[in-house]
């Protein structure tokens, strides 16, 4: 798992880990909840060609780099 890195052998004890728990967890009556299916949240509309210029120049403004002004 590349975020945490871990090794192979640390992840599948780590997995190993989480099914002991998973497995205690359902041996103990706990109802575990259906998936729900979720989209992700995607932005607006895509900007035009002056937009998204405008937007970089505001996020060049922002951080002080060079050619702020367009």
């Amino acid at each position: 798992m590349r975020a945490n890195a871990l090794t192979d052998a640390e992840l599948r004890r780590k997995a190993a880990d989480e099914l002991v728990h998973m497995t205690a967890r359902i041996n103990r009556g706990e109802a575990i909840p259906e998936p729900v299916k979720q989209l992700p949240v995607m932005g607006g509309r895509p900007l035009n060609r002056a937009q998204a210029l405008a937007k970089i120049a505001e996020i060049k403004a922002k951080f002080g780099l060079k050619g702020a002004s367009v």
